[in-house]
């Protein structure tokens, strides 16, 4: 379980803290979808009783009451998928649980993107040609669900922050496929990635970013241009991810226009789900190349995909001195069913507890700093060593490999690892 912190180091001019929730999927029970997912609701949306330990949605309600000051973002983030399959219950049920949530960690805005299973697509035009008579009743608008939702989707504005009414941000948000809010400390995008998706495999196989979309945003972003902290949530990865075996097909079409629209307009830290894995890196582009969050679910069974896949929960704090070259540390947790929630370590790939991004450097450049600091020093903690070295909070889990075959290679200089969790706790010369 989480541990508390003694402080709040929430809403403060130095810092913005972010609860990011990875493609939730929530599903009734008897659904035929349900066997994917964790987050199983009654007929009714409601969770089951005395599930605390046996349901991620559950274990994380204790974990924000039990401990309320470790537990408070400013922004609370989830990257789309809030049901399976389309299923109006479930997401109506995800959309309440995901308002509740936001209230009970005192956020100032909610922002959520649309998933491919919280559109009517296949599941739709399945029941369509199963009896089109019959069922011309249905909805027709692929977002009809969506639009119908309350309080107002995609963005809440919890705090009255953003100067802007709900309806007309869900009104933009269906209109251009994007909507944008701008507070004195941040700027937020929420972009529809599906906002060309139907039962067609071509569209539904991958997400969007159309032309007159890209010109839309473009013209928003010159017209909000005051340095500020950056955040874009999606719910396709903006450009191929494929790692562990999976596909890398499924990413945003002209994804990579997103990215250089972004980089053009400061720096940016885009948060997407989709891909069930967590991962952090840079986008192609400059040094300040937006930072890319890959979310995994929160509530999907990942038992069988292997290492890497896990259900996670996570806060970022991203450094509000820094508006040209973003930096943050992340707060992870993986959920075990019948445990809880724990901190994420190293051991099973992905995003882990404490570790951060910002720091541009080359893995060459960071071994040979701590080559330099560790002269005549060795054995030195891995902590201690953080500390003479600020910049190691901010290298991403990626590099940590890298840096460690450098050491090894070109220094002799080797890095010990906690055999449980597979944390760096020592760096030593090597033994010869």
């Amino acid at each position: 379980m989480m541990e508390p912190e003694s402080t709040d180091s929430r809403a403060t001019n130095e810092s913005l803290r972010i609860a990011i929730i990875g493609d939730p999927h929530f599903v009734v029970a008897d659904h035929e979808l349900a066997s994917g997912s964790h987050l199983k609701i009654d007929t009714r949306g409601h969770i089951p009783p005395k599930q605390s330990n046996q349901h991620p949605w559950a274990s994380l309600s204790d974990l924000v009451s039990k401990y309320p000051d470790a537990a408070l973002a400013d922004i609370v983030v989830c990257v789309g998928d809030l049901s399976s399959g389309g299923d109006k219950v479930a997401l109506e049920s995800g959309w309440r649980h995901l308002n509740e949530l936001a209230n009970s960690m005192k956020a100032k805005l909610l922002a959520c993107a649309t998933g491919n299973h919280d559109v009517l697509s296949r599941s739709q035009a399945k029941e369509v040609l199963a009896n089109p008579i019959r069922n011309l009743g249905l909805p027709r608008g692929l977002n009809e669900n969506l639009k119908r939702l309350a309080p107002p989707y995609p963005l809440v504005d919890l705090a009255n922050t953003t100067g802007q009414a709900a309806n007309d941000m869900r009104t933009q948000y269906f209109g251009n496929n994007f909507v944008l809010v701008s507070t004195p400390q941040f700027r937020v995008v929420v972009l529809n990635s599906c906002s060309d998706h139907t039962a067609n495999n071509f569209d539904y196989e991958k997400g969007a970013f159309p032309g007159s979309t890209r010109e839309a945003l473009l013209e928003a972003l010159k017209a909000s241009h005051e340095p500020k902290l950056n955040v874009l949530v999606c719910h396709h990865p903006p450009t191929s991810h494929g790692y562990y075996g999976e596909n890398n097909y499924d990413f945003i079409s002209n994804g990579g226009e997103l990215l250089t629209a972004l980089e053009e307009h400061g720096a940016w830290l885009v948060v997407h789900g989709h891909k069930h894995h967590s991962h952090l890196s840079y986008a192609p582009g400059g040094g300040r190349s937006p930072v890319v969050f890959a979310a995994s679910s929160l509530g999907a069974h990942l038992e069988q995909q292997g290492r890497g896949f896990r259900n996670q929960f996570f806060i970022v704090e991203l450094d509000a001195t820094r508006h040209e070259d973003l930096r943050g540390i992340v707060r992870a947790w993986d959920w075990h069913a019948g445990m809880g929630f724990h901190h994420a370590d190293r051991k099973n790939g992905g995003i882990f507890d404490g570790c951060g991004f910002g720091c541009r450097q080359s893995p060459g450049q960071i071994a040979e700093t701590i080559k330099t600091v560790t002269i005549g020093k060795l054995p030195m903690r891995w902590d201690q060593l953080r500390r003479e070295i600020p910049e190691l909070a901010f290298v991403i889990p990626a590099e940590y490999p890298l840096i460690d075959a450098i050491l090894k290679r070109k220094y002799s200089i080797v890095v010990e690892a906690d055999p449980i969790n597979d944390n760096w706790v020592e760096v030593a010369r090597a033994a010869l």
